[in-house]
């Protein structure tokens, strides 16, 4: 603890070394953070959930914008090569951080000064693309860990860069009209002094497809996309959107939105749709929230397009750079580009789908399996999660039902492996190796 360490000086002895109260304050209040940091540090269960708070006024932590508290980068160099981070204040939701003010108990100035006194908190992989940076109360997945191997402090704050996931707003989150930046806001001891410069900022280095990841260059997704898109698609959207390219639901939450269709999506692409139409829901003059009316809150659309794809998917999607092709993110999210995400989500996110459907698998079971995991509407081959073969793995529910029998999801499988077998010869790897010549 804080105060059995060789450099604790006692609270009540300051005023004999200092006259200053805002030093005085500053002084106590790093050794509370100091004492609340060594407990983590030595708590066997280190990671947990905490939400971003960077970016209240601007809701940008790509690290270009203004501001003590908004998101910066932190620059890593190993063997000559510059890796990029990023850096985000984080209030985590442990019950062992509740001495730490909530930052929305404030307003302006204030609030900046609360924000100050949170942990900066760093992601765990370098930054692929502008898309990763969190926003502005999302929930983030949080850890301890020793980062003096990549240059940061014993005790560093990380995030689990991979597991961005939706921009899941808290509950206690809103963007006050009235914010300012403060410009000698207190920040805790353990503020980075690390933070380099803010240059222009490098995509990450990208994996090549190999038959093993089945990741293919755009123009074979699309091929792809054509192959399926009369037969197992069909009946993805058929019993997901009913053919509706825009059409969201707000998920299983009591008082729920209606389903809805919003054709502005047709102008987004599809990392905009992940950031902000299911994110912080507002996109531009377009607010895609509603009332839920039993939290009487604004919440944003869950499911989105064709696909019915839900946060989590679409995040994947556009960050996972090893797992996909990186081109994905910026494409439209029009009826046909949304065939190209179905595909994708069959290869690369249910590879036991793709594997099967492009012939370097012949278990249709585990593929049809995948299937079920993926969309609510196809039923389990076998018994998992609780539900009996033949029905949604999701059913528990009371939401979710299955809308049709294992025997025509195998059918279905089996339809889009047919198409494939004819264009086969026509795909190329990412990286340019033909899907017929790579080892």
């Amino acid at each position: 603890m804080a105060k059995t360490k060789t450099n604790y000086l006692n609270g009540s002895l300051f005023g004999n070394f200092s006259s200053n109260p805002v030093d005085r304050f500053n002084y106590l209040f790093s050794n509370v953070v100091d004492v609340t940091y060594d407990y983590m540090l030595s708590n066997n269960e280190q990671q947990f959930k905490a939400v971003c708070i960077s970016g209240h006024n601007v809701n940008d932590n790509t690290g270009t914008a203004p501001g003590p508290y908004n998101g910066k980068i932190f620059n890593r160099v190993v063997d000559g090569q510059t890796f990029q981070h990023r850096m985000v204040k984080v209030k985590p939701l442990n019950r062992n951080f509740n001495i730490l003010p909530n930052p929305i108990d404030y307003k302006g100035e204030d609030r900046d000064f609360i924000i100050g006194m949170h942990e900066w908190a760093v992601s765990d992989e370098p930054i692929t693309t502008v898309l990763t940076a969190p926003a502005y109360a999302q929930e983030l997945e949080c850890y301890y860990a020793d980062g003096s191997s990549m240059g940061l402090p014993e005790k560093t704050l990380f995030y689990k860069a991979a597991n961005l996931g939706a921009m899941q707003q808290s509950m206690w989150a809103s963007v006050p009209e009235d914010n300012q930046s403060m410009k000698n806001g207190f920040d805790s001891a353990q503020a980075p002094a690390f933070v380099g410069p803010l240059p222009p900022q490098s995509a990450g280095m990208t994996s090549t497809g190999t038959v093993k990841n089945l990741i293919f260059e755009l123009s074979s997704y699309y091929l792809l996309a054509d192959a399926l898109k009369d037969n197992i698609l069909a009946n993805i959207r058929h019993h997901e959107s009913r053919n509706d390219p825009y059409i969201v639901n707000f998920g299983t939450l009591k008082g729920r939105p209606k389903i809805e269709s919003f054709p502005q999506l047709g102008s987004m692409t599809l990392a905009e749709v992940s950031r902000f139409a299911q994110g912080t829901g507002v996109f531009g003059d377009i607010d895609f929230r509603r009332l839920n009316t039993v939290g009487n809150y604004l919440q944003s659309p869950f499911a989105v397009g064709l696909y019915q794809m839900i946060p989590d998917t679409t995040a994947e999607l556009i960050s996972k750079f090893e797992s996909y092709n990186t081109e994905i993110a910026n494409l439209a999210f029009t009826p046909e580009n949304q065939h190209v995400f179905g595909t994708v989500l069959l290869f690369n996110k249910r590879p036991k789908i793709g594997s099967y459907l492009i012939g370097t698998s012949n278990n249709a079971t585990e593929a049809g399996q995948a299937l079920a995991r993926e969309w609510a509407y196809a039923p389990l081959q076998y018994a998992e999660a609780g539900q009996r073969r033949g029905q949604s793995r999701y059913g528990g529910d009371g939401v979710n039902k299955h809308g049709t029998t294992p025997e025509a999801i195998i059918r279905d499988l089996n339809a889009g492996r047919d198409a494939i077998a004819l264009i086969k010869d026509q795909l190329i790897l990412y990286g340019g190796t033909p899907f017929n010549l790579a080892g």
